[in-house]
C-alpha cells in the first residue's frame, strides 16, 4: 500500500491574518535537515521553514552554492537586520549574501505552514508543474494555525 499523494495548494498573503502591531524577529533559528530550519521568534511564536522549493526549482550562484549542505547548514541570525542570513558565497563581493525579511519569514513560519506563498515573486517558477507532496491537505480544507507559543 504506497502513501496518498495531496496537490499542494499555497496560500496567497491575503489569506493571511492580519499583521502584528510590532515586527517580530528571529531570536533562535535550528536546522533540521535539507532545507528545512524551526524559527523562533521574539514574540515566542515559532515554526518551520521549509526552503525545499526555493533551493531545488530556483537558479543562479547565490542559490546554487547554498544547495550544499555544508553551507546551507550556517545560516545564522542577523540580529542588527532581524533576519535570517547565510555568510557570503563569495567573501569579496557583499552581494553574494542571502537573507529572508522578518516580515516575510515571520508570516511563513507562523501562518503559511514554512511553505512559499501562491503569490510570491517566483510562484511560478516554484510551482510549475503543480508542485506535488505527500501527506498534505490541500490549502483549500486547511484552516491557520494561531503562533505557536514556547511554555
Amino acid at each position: 500500500m504506497g502513501v496518498a499523494t495531496t496537490e499542494y495548494l499555497p496560500l496567497k498573503s491575503a489569506d493571511l491574518p492580519e499583521w502584528p502591531d510590532s515586527q517580530p524577529t528571529p531570536v533562535a533559528v535550528e536546522h533540521l535537515g535539507g532545507y528545512k530550519l524551526w524559527v523562533k521568534f521574539t514574540d515566542g511564536a515559532e515554526g518551520a521553514l521549509d526552503l525545499t522549493l526555493t533551493m531545488t526549482r530556483l537558479n543562479g550562484p547565490i542559490i546554487r552554492a547554498l544547495r550544499k549542505p555544508e553551507m546551507f547548514r550556517q545560516v545564522r541570525i542577523d540580529r542588527e537586520q532581524g533576519t535570517l542570513a547565510w555568510p557570503r558565497t563569495d567573501p569579496n563581493d557583499p552581494m553574494t549574501a542571502y537573507d529572508i525579511a522578518p516580515d516575510y519569514l515571520y508570516r511563513r513560519c507562523v501562518y503559511g505552514d514554512g511553505h512559499p506563498f501562491a503569490d510570491d515573486c517566483d510562484a511560478d517558477l516554484l510551482f510549475a508543474g503543480r508542485f506535488k507532496t505527500t501527506n498534505r491537505r490541500p490549502s483549500t480544507r486547511r484552516t491557520l494555525r494561531q503562533p505557536q507559543r514556547s511554555a
